[in-house]
């Protein structure tokens, strides 16, 4: 897998949420939206405790 300038590598599942540090958790996105969606990410999460249960809803 080789990014485009557009593009970055992206995990399939957060490490935050127990995804691993390998190759079959990696996929290529587009750096703008990757960036986006880790962000938000973050900032609803950034002040939990850690081992704090988290759910994720996605809205279409």
């Amino acid at each position: 897998m080789n990014p485009t300038p557009s593009q970055c590598y992206a995990f399939t599942t957060l490490p935050l949420f127990g995804g691993e540090y390998k190759t079959d958790n990696i996929w290529m996105c587009s750096w703008s939206e990757w960036i986006s969606y880790t962000a938000s990410i973050y900032a609803q999460t950034k002040d939990l405790p850690d081992g704090t249960p988290v759910s994720i809803s996605v809205i279409d």
